[in-house]
């Protein structure tokens, strides 16, 4: 009898697991449904972002055209538009808006690297258009001169000589273009504060910049960049008087081969 109980049991219990799976896989349709108008009603628009200041190539590291995402090496590139935005007038200014350099005086060659400091021995540590050394040993080099400025983090420093351990920053100055172009550009500062009111120690920086072809053919190129500072520092009896110039000839000997010759005086 008790035996006749149990299957009795076993057979109601399946019967009821049988009907409880058919009635899920019978709601799973609708569940389905729910979940797709649920996905569709959170669907969002295409959104749109844009870096002004994201520079997309950085040629010091390979030496060739490529972009930084290309590129094996721990690279970054300030353009020309980043370098007028935070107001800096010599690559001194900049090294302290650069990750992994730091900023250790007035003269260009007065920095570390990722730890590693430079000195004036060091021609590697800054470049100019991949070669060693910038032409004043003392001061630092105006930004309105250059197109861009790049550093190179690491060992890669080796691809251009001696190696520099902590990598190199490498200054791309402006080459003549095609397209005629002309650029005048006028600073003014001022001090307030400290013991000095508005107008104690003004100071202006005016720079100009013109390229453009000398031939109807566009093969012979021009650029003249030229900058003339007079400025008061915020301390006593400190100013700064400098005098820079750099023109530039490109020859466009055929289509595939260009020479450029450049000049720079600084005083």
């Amino acid at each position: 009898m008790a035996r006749k109980n149990l299957l009795a049991v076993a057979v109601v219990m399946g019967l009821a697991q049988g009907a409880y799976a058919q009635e899920a896989t019978t709601d799973q349709p609708q569940a389905t449904e729910a979940s797709s108008s649920s996905q569709d009603a959170t669907t969002l628009d295409a959104v749109s972002v844009q870096g002004k200041f994201v520079a997309q190539g950085a040629k010091s590291a390979m030496k060739q055209d490529i972009t930084v995402m290309e590129t094996p090496f721990s690279v970054a590139a300030y353009s020309d538009s980043f370098m007028k935005s935070i107001e800096t007038t010599s690559v001194a200014d900049l090294y302290s808006y650069m990750t992994g350099v730091r900023r250790g005086g007035n003269t260009g060659y007065d920095i570390s690297i990722r730890g590693f400091k430079s000195t004036q021995a060091d021609k590697n540590a800054i470049m100019v258009d991949g070669m060693p050394g910038v032409a004043g040993r003392f001061g630092s080099p105006p930004t309105f001169a250059a197109e861009g400025v790049e550093v190179v983090k690491g060992p890669a420093s080796i691809l251009y000589g001696g190696a520099q351990p902590g990598g190199f920053v490498n200054i791309i100055t402006k080459k003549p273009k095609a397209k005629s172009a002309a650029l005048i550009d006028l600073r003014a500062s001022t001090y307030s504060g400290a013991g000095l009111s508005a107008g104690d120690a003004m100071g202006y920086n005016l720079g100009v910049d013109f390229t453009g072809p000398i031939d109807s053919e566009e093969r012979l190129l021009y650029r003249l960049v030229a900058e003339y500072a007079d400025k008061d520092g915020f301390r006593y009896n400190s100013w700064d008087e400098s005098q820079y110039i750099a023109p530039s000839l490109t020859w466009h000997a055929t289509d595939m081969t260009q020479i450029t010759a450049a000049f720079e005086y600084r005083k």
